[in-house]
């Protein structure tokens, strides 16, 4: 059998490289992690929120990683898929709750949350019909604890605001009435409820019990940035606009790359736009050397921080 840590390079090997080595966010699931027992819901799911960057940054989460843990019944199931024919994942903003009966302060569809992700899982195995969502046992040591991989997701986040998430296990057909599953949580420092959301995906209450809680979670992601392309003869000229997620003079400019050839630009520069006194990164690149041909659509830069936070823009390119 495998080790935790061959399962989750196995599982890194499978993730989208845009992104796939920034860990934005981890409150994984540790050696130390105390399993609690959560809360049942019949006809839902419980979520709970998390954080990436600062107010004013846009982010894109590329993947996503939760902890299952299946209610052993008689037996320790073999795989989810004994327990679970189907798994959603659903995220949005989080609710703003203010009342003092735990319910939003306007009770209306935005609230609700969509689904991002769902697969199927075939009856006895953890094999997804999704490429997207990869299903593996944890730890040979946590009989009955699976990792979720939600990836290639592409989903747009504001920083500095609570993002809600939450996943739904449809219990399979043939499994024993009483099986469940939910994700794996750990007792929260501080007063913190999770809530609860219908299979619709609409808010329905806190969990108004003893047992604060948060769930474990890892997620990768890099920040949006804004681009322009402008063409001049042969040449690109491309402008990374500067702004409250990202200033000029903290980008790692041996880290640029642009096109499909991910060719290093030239010529990199810092221009004041005079209006609003923000500093550009200007750069220019044959569009031979970056691969765009005739027919190129759009085309996209990337890049990282000096803090090593990675970034990425992309705009139309003209003929």
């Amino acid at each position: 059998m495998r080790t935790f840590v061959e399962l989750l390079l196995l599982v890194g090997v499978m993730a989208p490289q845009v992104g796939a080595q920034n860990l934005i966010l981890d409150r994984g699931l540790s050696r130390s992690n105390e399993l609690l027992d959560l809360p049942k819901v019949a006809h839902g799911f419980l979520a709970d929120d998390f954080e990436v960057g600062k107010p004013g940054e846009d982010w894109v989460i590329d993947r996503i990683r939760l902890w299952a843990a299946t209610d052993p019944g008689p037996a320790v199931p073999h795989a989810v898929g004994e327990v679970v024919e189907k798994i959603s994942l659903y995220g949005g903003i989080a609710p703003d709750i203010s009342s003092s009966n735990g319910r939003p302060s306007v009770d209306c569809d935005c609230h609700n949350l969509p689904v991002l992700k769902t697969a199927g899982l075939g009856q006895g195995n953890s094999l997804a019909d999704n490429p997207d969502v990869v299903v593996l046992p944890a730890d040979s040591e946590r009989t009955g604890v699976w990792v979720i991989d939600f990836q290639n997701m592409r989903w747009s986040v504001p920083g500095g605001i609570p993002i809600q998430f939450g996943v739904l296990g449809k219990i399979h057909s043939g499994a024993d009435v009483d099986r469940s599953w939910h994700i794996v949580a750990y007792p929260a420092e501080r007063v913190h409820h999770l809530r609860v959301f219908s299979t619709a995906g609409k808010f329905q209450n806190e969990v108004q019990d003893d047992n604060s809680a948060r769930m474990n979670i890892q997620v990768w992601g890099h920040l949006l940035a804004q681009v322009a392309i402008h063409r001049q003869g042969e040449r690109l000229l491309v402008v990374l606009r500067g702004g409250t997620s990202l200033n000029a003079s903290e980008v790692d400019v041996s880290s640029l790359r642009f096109g499909p050839k991910q060719a290093m630009p030239g010529n990199i520069g810092i221009k004041i736009v005079d209006h609003d006194e923000k500093r550009n990164l200007v750069m220019s690149i044959r569009a031979l050397d970056s691969g765009i041909q005739s027919n190129t659509v759009n085309a996209c830069l990337s890049g990282k921080r000096i803090d090593g936070v990675e970034f990425e823009g992309c705009d139309l390119v003209s003929h």
